[in-house]
């Protein structure tokens, strides 16, 4: 795993645990974690969970 990877993995849990443990905006996650580009983020959420941030925050309550 390089640098990219760990950061990559670090944001997406941080992303994670906000979307299950509070009710901000997608977006407003997105960017505490450090993603300016939404679509980026979404292809990336969705690439290392399978489901889109919308899809986790349902499923994780």
């Amino acid at each position: 795993m390089n640098y990219i990877e760990f950061l990559q993995e670090q944001r997406i849990a941080l992303c994670c645990n906000l979307l299950v443990s509070t009710n901000e905006k997608v977006t407003l996650i997105a960017r505490k974690a450090g993603y300016q580009d939404i679509k980026f983020f979404n292809r990336l959420f969705k690439k290392k969970t399978g489901m889109t941030p919308k899809q986790f925050r349902s499923a994780g309550k």
